[in-house]
């Protein structure tokens, strides 16, 4: 959802380090989530996602070394086209609905099930369901937007 969010393509996402903080915080609390529910996590990589961007992040790492470590730890092959898109950025593009219900939306039915907040996953699914109300095509929010909108201001 954030490479949709964004406008731009999914290795651009990563490479962002705004970009790549909004989808770490949005994995951990899912993760967390995940974890009050007593769900299984797979693939397993999600749980080292949010370690990697941070390792990233705090030693100032080339965007490669996170493509590196990702590729070690699931342990095959991973290439991502610079073009490449996600299905959400597609659905926007065209101006349909999207699957937001049953990925970030899932997380927060899971949280109040389990009275875990899900602030940020909230704030991403209302910015998606105002994109679809919209019917405008790709959003191209900002990181600052998508920070405000989740409750965490630059």
């Amino acid at each position: 959802s954030i490479n949709a969010l964004s406008g731009i393509p999914s290795i651009a996402t990563l490479l962002d380090k705004g970009y790549r903080s909004v989808l770490r915080l949005t994995i951990e609390e899912a993760l967390k989530v995940l974890k009050a529910a007593k769900r299984p996590v797979t693939p397993w990589i999600y749980y080292y996602a949010p370690l990697i961007f941070r390792l990233v992040d705090l030693f100032q790492l080339p965007v490669d070394c996170l493509l590196s470590l990702y590729r070690l730890l699931r342990g095959q092959d991973f290439t991502l086209s610079s073009s490449a898109h996600s299905s959400m950025w597609e659905d926007f593009h065209h101006n349909r609905p999207t699957e937001i219900d049953y990925l970030n939306g899932e997380i927060v039915k899971l949280g109040m099930k389990y009275k875990t907040p899900t602030p940020i996953n909230e704030g991403i699914v209302k910015m998606v369901k105002e994109v679809e109300q919209a019917k405008a095509g790709l959003p191209r929010i900002s990181v600052k937007s998508m920070l405000e909108a989740i409750g965490r201001p630059s």
